[in-house]
Formats: C-alpha cells, structure tokens, sequence
C-alpha cells in the first residue's frame, strides 16, 4: 500500500498513515490521545450554564451523541423500563445494513432536566 497519493508532477497529495493495533485489534490512530475533561472545570461549566444549556451538554456527555443526534432526538424515543428512563434510538445511517437499536440509560439529573425543559409527560413503558 501507497504511504501517499502523489500527482504526475509526484507532488504529494495527501498522506496515508497506517492505523496501529493494540492486543485486543482495534484500530487505534497513531499517535492519538484520548481528552478527559478535568472534573473541576466541568463543574464550573455546568454551574454557570442555563437549564436547558447544561440538558444539552448532559445528554452530550450521557449518550456521547452530537449536536445534530440531540436536536433530532424525538419523545417516542425516550422510554421507561422498571422505573429507569432510556433513550431508544435506531441508527438511521446504516439502517439498511442493520434493524437494530441503541439504548443509553439516562441519569437522573438529565432526565429531571429534560423533563422540566421539553415537557413534562413521564415515558410509558
């Protein structure tokens, strides 16, 4: 395999870097470092944000979903199973290869907020 991919003129284009693998095979970028948010300024954001702007970064951090995950999310997409509140969403990007659904389980304090900032109807389940 090309380490890059270079024009007739052999001016580089772009370089491929071959992905590592750890003992487990998984492919890992070389050379990436994993961010952590540092607890105390996590706090301070979060105390300094509005309801409806700390929900947003809640749910971000509960279910690792993006910006266009959260905006999109719909009601029938959240469900209650013995008294814990889940969302139950279906991959639509590769819907076509597969039928099955992610849940991530809502804490408390996300759900509370969701509750008091997008309506105030509990789940069934």
């Amino acid at each position: 395999m090309p380490s890059s991919i270079s024009r007739p003129d052999n001016e580089e284009i772009c370089d491929f870097h071959k992905p590592k693998v750890n003992d487990l095979f998984i492919f890992t970028k070389a050379g990436a470092v994993i961010q952590k948010f540092d607890p105390e300024r996590m706090k301070r954001l979060l105390g300094a944000a509005t309801e409806r702007c700390r929900l947003y970064i809640l749910l971000g951090l509960n279910t690792g979903y993006t910006q266009i995950d959260i905006a999109s999310l719909r009601r029938d997409q959240i469900v209650e199973s013995s008294g814990e509140v889940f969302l139950v969403k279906k991959r639509e990007k590769t819907s076509h290869q597969n039928d099955f659904k992610t849940q991530h389980y809502l804490w408390p304090e996300t759900w509370e907020l969701r509750r008091k900032n997008l309506g105030t109807k509990r789940p069934s389940g």
